[in-house]
């Protein structure tokens, strides 16, 4: 497992990472490049063999627009010189993001969400990185879209991205939508009762989502870990130890 910067009392842009097996951490190696500056609110994903940074703000108050790639094997960090294609209609393409979400699905890269530029604007908008044109472009979806937030998550199972939680600076939500990549649909997921919650975690195990602790807008930080079965449909709450 490897860690890309973060925050604490200060901004890094350190560089770890944890022996799943020797339960060691170590910082990595890196040969050459340039790595990305201190920040925190980014994104880290694997595809090929490379982890790709982007996005982030930094203690100056920069919301960053670049991507990053650090190649495993040559250990050098590379800063990715993309191309953007603005829609010919609708408002254009936000790249400067932070506290998104990103997931990789076959040969992209895609990211919803999140805060971006100076106004404080946050959207509900999904973009996709094409790592082979190097590619940004705005996906064009159907269905019912979840509503604009950030600190939200996402993963990817079978087919499908699914979103939890979230914030607007004015509630946050308990929600869940799922994003259909083959026909490019949201959809909105009956889940049942969870405390609504964002900057939790969730990951992917077997057939179910794992969601783990995160906080509310009245500064109320959970300790809950919520299991959904994604073939079921079903939320099992652990530290309740009931349905």
């Amino acid at each position: 497992m490897y860690i890309f910067g973060g925050k604490s009392s200060s901004y890094m842009n350190d560089f770890y990472r944890f022996d799943l097996v020797n339960h060691s951490w170590s910082a990595v190696e890196v040969v050459s490049g340039r790595a990305p500056s201190k920040r925190y609110g980014h994104i880290a994903e694997v595809w090929g063999n490379s982890m790709w940074v982007y996005g982030g703000y930094d203690d100056f108050g920069y919301k960053s627009d670049e991507l990053y790639q650090f190649r495993f094997d040559t250990k050098i960090w590379h800063k990715i010189n993309y191309v953007v294609a603005q829609p010919q209609s609708g408002p254009v393409i936000h790249l400067e993001k932070y506290q998104h979400t990103g997931n990789v699905y076959n040969d992209g890269l895609y990211v919803f969400g999140g805060r971006c530029d100076k106004k404080e604007f946050f959207g509900n908008d999904l973009l996709k990185y094409c790592f082979a044109t190097g590619t940004w472009a705005k996906v064009v979806v159907k269905g019912r879209v979840p509503s604009p937030r950030w600190g939200h998550k996402t993963v990817v199972y079978n087919g499908k991205m699914y979103l939890t939680g979230g914030c607007d600076y004015v509630v946050n939500f308990n929600d869940m939508f799922k994003f259909k990549f083959e026909t490019s649909t949201w959809s909105k997921v009956d889940v049942g009762d969870f405390d609504p919650r964002f900057f939790h975690s969730a990951c992917i195990h077997q057939d179910r989502m794992l969601i783990f602790a995160g906080r509310n807008i009245h500064d109320y930080l959970f300790d809950s870990l919520y299991s959904y079965n994604l073939g079921e449909f079903v939320i099992f709450n652990y530290l309740n130890n009931c349905f």
